[in-house]
């Protein structure tokens, strides 16, 4: 089984996934649009050179797309000129996609049914619901009724969107599996809907309640009138004020893009944050209990989990099993991703 796994550029997150998916087997090539995140480059909206200070392409193979333009990712840029070729290539027979709300993946998803490749897609399966323009709603209403029936795999995300695809695609048997905030939907959906769930893997978290721990973030954010800011580099400077971590600085100034030529903007709802932050640490609540075998994965210099969850772990997963990934803290598949998909392969190795 051989994979292309067709990407915008270089990714942080993804590099130790698809390195460790190479190290088991997985015949996975990457297809990478532009290489703009693996070199230092002077970026005209920061005004100073930029650059991830990580090597992303160590232990797969991957290859660079011919582009025409500008080579940077935006709404059209870089158009790649032999994508097609790579994706109808006799030895291909999945194409792997990150995300499906852009024009790109749309076209490869259409080519490559036409020439009988299967495709997964990892992203939100009800992305285009959460608009409330009647146009979103229209397009929400063609992407449930003709896109999907393209799509042969989809990671969908959120509770609501994992019992749509479990029973748009008639499975009633999986593993299911959730890291922080991610980790709470899961547990929750487990609770919910456990006919579904054969077993449970749980990333750094516990069903209690958090207290708020981002507050900090939300204000500072809150506090930038994007509308008299006029470059990422002013938002650097003001982000800098609050935050010392860089590559959490980075991380959310990754979600600022222009909305329009001149006007700046966040992507995610930064409002519903500011109002809900309190409802994100919410403690499980349920009445039932998940009988299968569940796994918790705790980071070893992490506190998200202690020795006194174990109680509320068990009240509500009686079969639970809490291991902890050494050298990893609250990102634990980043920190130290042999271990922990072993550890995860381990437990599910009567499975598969």
């Amino acid at each position: 089984m051989n994979i292309k796994y067709i990407l915008s550029h270089p990714i942080q997150y993804q590099s130790p996934l698809i390195n460790f998916l190479t190290k088991k087997g997985l015949k996975i090539k990457v297809l990478f649009r532009s290489d703009m995140s693996t070199r230092k480059y002077f970026d005209t909206q920061f005004k100073k050179k930029i650059s991830w200070g990580t090597n992303l392409l160590d232990g797969f193979d991957y290859e660079y797309l011919n582009y025409v333009g500008p080579n940077k990712v935006d709404a059209i840029f870089p158009l790649t000129t032999d994508f097609t070729n790579k994706i109808i290539e006799k030895d291909t027979d999945i194409i792997w996609l990150h995300g499906i709300k852009n024009w790109y993946n749309l076209c490869i998803i259409f080519i490559a049914k036409i020439f009988n490749k299967k495709v997964f897609i990892r992203d939100e399966a009800n992305h285009f619901s959460k608009k409330r323009s009647f146009l979103n709603k229209i397009f929400n209403y063609f992407f449930y009724k003709f896109i999907d029936s393209f799509i042969d795999i989809y990671l969908a995300i959120g509770s609501q969107n994992k019992k749509y695809y479990l029973d748009h695609n008639k499975i009633d048997n999986c593993v299911l599996i959730g890291h922080s905030m991610g980790g709470k939907t899961a547990m929750n959906f487990a609770l919910q809907y456990s006919r579904y769930v054969s077993d449970l893997i749980i990333i750094d978290i516990a069903p209690k309640r958090y207290p708020i721990h981002h507050d900090k973030i939300i204000e500072a954010l809150a506090s930038f009138n994007l509308e008299s800011i006029s470059s990422r580099r002013e938002v650097d400077q003001k982000l800098s004020n609050y935050i010392d971590d860089i590559l959490l600085k980075n991380f959310l100034l990754k979600n600022l893009y222009w909305i329009d030529k001149n006007k700046l903007a966040f992507r995610f709802n930064l409002l519903s944050l500011s109002n809900n932050i309190s409802n994100v640490g919410e403690r499980v609540k349920h009445e039932s209990k998940f009988l299968n075998n569940t796994l918790f994965l705790k980071g070893e210099y992490s506190n998200y989990i202690d020795d006194n969850d174990k109680t509320e772990i068990t009240k509500y997963f009686p079969k639970a099993s809490i291991l902890t990934v050494p050298d990893s803290n609250h990102w634990v598949h980043v920190d130290n991703p042999d271990n922990f998909f072993d550890t995860i392969l381990d437990f599910i190795k009567d499975k598969y």
